[in-house]
């Protein structure tokens, strides 16, 4: 985002800045947001693949992938 900065007249620039930042924050968030919800799906969809296997379900294990 500091590239887009630059880009920015100077007088406008501190103006931006902060939305710029906080549009960053933002999008950081919605990245780790997501590959944790991928993470959650692909422990979902194995344990569904187990089941339809026929076998047991485990009642606890580490789930972290």
């Amino acid at each position: 985002m500091t590239e887009f900065l630059s880009g920015i007249p100077e007088e406008l620039r501190e103006d931006w800045q902060d939305p710029i930042a906080d549009l960053q924050m933002n999008l950081k968030r919605f990245i780790h947001s997501r590959e944790n919800a991928d993470r959650i799906l692909q422990v979902r969809i194995s344990d569904i693949s187990q089941q339809l296997q026929g076998q047991p379900e485990v009642s606890f294990r580490d789930r972290r992938v």
